[in-house]
């Protein structure tokens, strides 16, 4: 799959190079990379759950005020964001329409108290919620832990203009834990863990010592959104934006012609022009550019194995040059291949999923 980009940049830079024989512009496209955890099997949906034991809300918030300990007012409803984390993961998976169905399971499916520790699932307790929720795959978030710190100081500067400055220091880290499940697999196809965090750096007036107080929970609710979202992106295709050179010629009205229908998408018929003249040039270096043109065309229309077929005579002709000249060249051809070859890699991934 890939999408098709031109930047105006990009096409100025091949017009500038028209004061000499032989030119070449730049074209960026978009191509789809796989997923950096892929589920080797067709899906008939997707279950997202929630096997993490809330933290304990005393063992979070680490307060300080002018430098003395104190006992943070505040408390963070754990249990709450284990199950904001598992909407976020549930919802970002669907909103990508990548998966035919995504779904979440209702209720928390730990009931111990041992909020460090990882318990996977045993493959009884996988199928019972593959026939229940239909779904053949499950992404398991096995722990969601987090550590506050927060440091805040008072002064009494300017007390005639501005009687009191609070100033507040504010860190907040998280670790997910999470595994993935298939069914007929006895055990997780892979486990890990991820972590991040977030810094604030705040100065206020002695009015704002009621957002002092929420700032923890702010802190902790906008980083379970992100560490969430980052668990949901490691199952999703990705976008990559790449670039493409296309030969030209200023002294050859058909290959500026080729080169106006490339810019207005008609591939063929840009391959077409390219075809002809390969076939009537004899110099190897011409012949060379001409391949390396029509294997971007196929690249286009998602043709890949007939793209690598014309890359790799492109390579063929520079090889019967000059050793000492066309390195570029020859390397440029080998860093093409192996896209080209790492893109039909990567599609075969992708369509197991579909």
């Amino acid at each position: 799959m890939r999408r098709l980009r031109f930047p105006i940049l990009f096409l100025l830079i091949g017009f500038i190079g028209f004061v000499s024989c032989q030119s070449s512009y730049i074209v960026s496209i978009e191509t789809q990379k796989p997923p950096v955890f892929t589920i080797p099997e067709k899906l008939n949906g997707l279950l997202v759950v929630n096997n993490a034991v809330p933290q304990p809300e005393d063992r979070i918030i680490e307060l300080k005020v002018n430098k003395k300990d104190i006992e943070a007012e505040q408390k963070i409803k754990t249990d709450s964001i284990n199950r904001y984390a598992t909407e976020i993961v549930a919802q970002t998976l669907s909103d990508a329409n990548f998966y035919e169905k995504v779904s979440i399971y209702e209720d928390a499916l730990r009931s111990d108290d041992e909020w460090l520790s990882i318990v996977p699932f045993t493959e009884e307790e996988c199928n019972s919620l593959y026939e229940e929720s239909g779904c053949n795959a499950i992404i398991s978030i096995d722990r969601l832990l987090f550590d506050v710190q927060q440091a805040v100081v008072t002064t009494m500067e300017n007390y005639f203009l501005d009687p009191v400055h609070s100033f507040l220091y504010l860190k907040c880290r998280t670790v997910l834990s999470s595994s993935v499940y298939c069914k007929g697999k006895k055990v997780p196809l892979t486990s890990f863990t991820l972590r991040d965090s977030l810094v604030f750096n705040l100065t206020m007036g002695s009015d704002s010592i009621e957002i002092f107080r929420n700032m923890p929970d702010y802190a902790v609710n906008t980083l379970t959104d992100i560490i969430s979202q980052k668990l949901a992106h490691l199952f999703i295709p990705r976008w990559e934006i790449s670039d493409r050179l296309i030969y030209t010629s200023a002294m050859n009205a058909r290959m500026y012609e080729a080169n106006k229908y490339f810019d207005n998408k008609k591939w063929n018929m840009a391959r077409a022009i390219w075809q002809t003249e390969y076939y009537k040039k004899e110099k190897d270096k011409e012949k060379a550019r001409l391949a390396m043109n029509i294997g971007v065309s196929f690249e286009m229309e998602d043709h890949l194995d007939l793209a690598v077929n014309w890359v790799q005579k492109a390579k063929s002709h520079y090889e019967k040059t000059d050793p000492n000249k066309m390195k570029k060249e020859k390397l440029r051809m080998d860093e093409y291949l192996t896209i080209l070859n790492s893109r039909i890699q990567g599609n075969r991934i992708l369509d197991i999923q579909f």
